[in-house]
């Protein structure tokens, strides 16, 4: 029963059912039943599904019209009394077109019912009838011309505001671009130029940079470090460990790694091949926005000052045995006047320490004792006016060694580029020479003496 039903249905559906075609908003054909192969001829070559490409030209000039009505207010028409040629005869046919949409999806359909009206040509019309009936129906096809015509027109001025509107939104942009565009370069031509400032400084100070990632791989080199490292161009992304150096620093790569880690800066005096010897500078690599994005090392040859360190430091040894083995107190002040050193003759001399002497103002030892007027005023004026104090005499009473009567000579000591040196001086007893002047003079003095 059930197939008997589905067989009645069809055939009513194929020979008594009208034509139908459903077309989306494109005007393309999406879906369509009953015997629409009347109304519609696919061309030759390449296939269209485009309803206006496949319907006879009476229906192609009326339908854009009734489809986009039917899309834009949802309103259903009927295009009445086209006149088509339907398998090689004249037929009228009536258009139903109306607006579809399904509940669960928001396109937009139109469904076209195509529905044949009774053409009857009767040869006892007169000819004025005839013509009569045709011009109406040229008047109506004209009229339905101009409609689409003004509806075509008014797309049309409607596309070409859109257009304009659209041309001033790029023109605008592009203004915005070409801006954007200057402000670009000049951002890259003010970044060439810090760059090459920058090279320029790092190579007029010799100082070898190496910019490492945090993978501690290369990032970018000074030329100056293919000096210390067997670098080239290519040796990008390398990691620092698998380099040759021709430096001796063996925890190069673990120390970089500790400051990449802890974000302490690391200094480490390092020798290379000849002899030289360099300051080596670790630190973190830190972005304008403060994040840490590898490391930077630089190499500083510090040969000249390292030997002119050590020629110092065996001058100053040479200088030193020269005073311990002078028999004299001596003493060696800075400019500020306070003890750098004392020789052993002035400690054994005043029964004192250097601990207790060295790193004081010479005015504050003991109790007081060296704290002259005069004294003071002519080692002050030593530094300034590079003067010198001769046979000063200082008479005091040191409570461990008694009465002295001492000549104080003074007199600045100067390196070679040392500024502004030191002060060297050097106390000679006389207390005894001037016990036996006095004693003589008493003697002058007495009765008896004289002849």
């Amino acid at each position: 029963m059930a197939s008997l039903r589905g067989f009645v249905e069809k055939i009513v559906l194929d020979e008594y059912a009208p034509a139908i075609v459903l077309v989306d908003e494109k005007f393309d054909v999406v879906y369509s039943q009953g015997p629409t192969d009347r109304y519609l001829s696919y061309p030759k070559g390449e296939p269209s599904s485009n309803i206006l490409k496949i319907v006879q030209d009476p229906l192609r000039y009326r339908l854009p019209t009734a489809i986009n009505e039917a899309i834009r207010n949802g309103e259903s028409s009927v295009i009445r009394g086209l006149r088509l040629k339907l398998e090689g005869r004249g037929q009228m046919v009536d258009v139903t077109v109306r607006s579809l949409r399904m509940p669960s999806d928001t396109q937009k359909l139109v469904l076209l019912v195509f529905n044949d009206r009774p053409y009857t040509k009767y040869r006892a019309k007169k000819c004025g009838e005839e013509i009569d009936s045709r011009n109406g129906e040229i008047e109506r096809e004209l009229q339905v011309t101009r409609e689409n015509l003004q509806a075509t027109i008014e797309g049309q001025e409607a596309a070409n505001e859109e257009l304009k509107s659209t041309n001033e939104e790029l023109q605008s942009t592009n203004e915005e671009l070409v801006m954007v565009n200057s402000e670009l370069q000049a951002k890259i031509d003010e970044m060439s130029d810090l760059n090459n400032d920058i090279n320029n400084l790092l190579a007029s100070t010799e100082i070898g940079t190496i910019f490492l990632n945090t993978h501690l791989g290369i990032k970018r080199f000074t030329s100056s470090m293919t000096k210390l490292f067997s670098l080239i161009p290519t040796d990008m992304g390398r990691s620092i460990r698998d380099l040759a150096t021709k430096i001796s620093y063996p925890a190069l790569y673990n120390d970089a790694q500790a400051v990449l880690d802890t974000l302490q800066a690391k200094e480490t005096e390092v020798t290379a091949e000849g002899g030289r010897w360099f300051l080596t500078r670790i630190l973190p690599y830190r972005t304008k926005e403060n994040i840490i994005d590898g490391v930077v090392i630089t190499f500083s040859d510090i040969t000249d000052r390292k030997q002119a360190m050590d020629q110092s430091m065996a001058a100053k040894k040479f200088a030193e045995r020269i005073v311990e083995t002078v028999r004299a107190p001596l003493l060696v002040l800075d400019q500020g006047l306070n003890i750098i050193s004392a020789n052993a003759e002035f400690c054994r001399k005043f029964k004192t320490t250097r601990v207790e002497t060295e790193n004081k103002r010479i005015y504050d030892l003991g109790n007081g004792q060296w704290d002259i007027p005069r004294l003071r005023e002519l080692l002050e004026q030593i530094v300034p006016n590079d003067n010198t104090v001769n046979d000063f005499e200082v008479e005091h009473h040191f409570p461990e060694i008694g009465y002295k009567k001492m000549l104080l000579n003074a007199h600045l000591i100067q390196a070679e580029g040392e500024h502004p040196g030191s002060i060297l001086v050097a106390i000679e007893d006389v207390t005894a020479q001037a016990g036996m002047e006095k004693e003589l003079l008493e003697l002058k003095k007495s009765p008896g003496t004289e002849k």
